[in-house]
């Protein structure tokens, strides 16, 4: 597949509003994959929002309803999707993301490694990076809170991922640094970077989601048939703060190229 066409889902998730988010979320999905996206990107918590005082109440496992709904439209559609939910496993809470393949299988699991002092009191830590090998790429998940640290990403970089899917829950004031790290961790990992934010407010916690949701790519890359570089668009998409969905066609067999030929990877590995 040279080109894969990809969407990112930004709904407006309404806190203390399970059914309509959730329900909302499958009819995109539906959208998206009429419209011939391969892979569907999904914001953190898209169906609950990070409500930090009911975490327990608002997490699932991956057999509850969230799982079953997303596994039965990547089945039917025959699609990958990358979503996050609250995930309730080992009498802990974690913010967790699936990738579920179109067979229905959920072929990868990431819980967020990063987070924020706050939320410490409410939320595990994850400790395993997520990287998993599918037929349209190798795509590694990390989330939210952690696109601010470039330690989150180097295994990434390391195994030669393709493609970083981030399904995020950002408040509006890190709109515009989100967005500078969103191309920064595209450029310096050599692939494509994938953000999918939620929009709305939530009254509870009296934050309002950025939206803001990004496809990026480094602003550097390989000439056609040469191995010199050259100026690149960085942003592929790019939302506003509404509910929307984002698509854009990447180039597989230019980022492979990209990945064995750029001279970093010799570079990172001298002593």
């Amino acid at each position: 597949m040279e080109h894969l066409k990809v969407a990112v889902i930004q709904p407006n998730v309404r806190a203390n509003d399970y059914t309509h988010n959730l329900t909302n979320v499958i009819h995109m999905i539906d959208t998206c994959a009429a419209e011939g996206a391969k892979l569907i990107s999904i914001p953190e918590a898209f169906a609950t929002s990070l409500n930090l005082p009911k975490m327990k109440e608002l997490a699932q496992t991956e057999d509850g309803e969230i799982c079953t709904r997303l596994i039965e439209r990547a089945r039917k559609h025959g699609v990958h999707i990358v979503a996050g939910f609250i995930e309730a496993a080992d009498a802990k809470i974690y913010s967790t993301a699936v990738l579920i393949s179109p067979d229905g299988r959920i072929a990868g699991k990431y819980r967020r490694r990063f987070i924020y002092q706050l939320e410490r009191f409410f939320v595990a830590e994850g400790n395993d990076v997520c990287i998993v090998d599918t037929e349209i790429g190798k795509i590694g998940i990390i989330m939210g809170y952690d696109v601010n640290f470039p330690e989150s990403t180097r295994e990434f970089f390391r195994n030669k991922v393709e493609i970083i899917v981030c399904p995020s829950q950002i408040p509006h004031t890190y709109k515009n640094s989100t967005r500078h790290l969103a191309v920064a961790r595209a450029t310096e990992n050599s692939c494509y970077f994938i953000l999918a934010s939620s929009c709305g407010q939530n009254t509870i916690a009296r934050l309002t989601y950025m939206g803001g949701s990004i496809i990026a790519q480094s602003p550097v890359g390989l000439e056609s048939y040469s191995t010199e570089y050259t100026r690149q668009k960085d942003l592929l998409a790019i939302a506003d703060a509404e509910e929307t969905i984002l698509y854009a066609k990447l180039n597989m067999t230019k980022i492979r190229r990209e990945l064995e030929e750029n001279p970093h990877f010799k570079d990172f590995y001298i002593s």
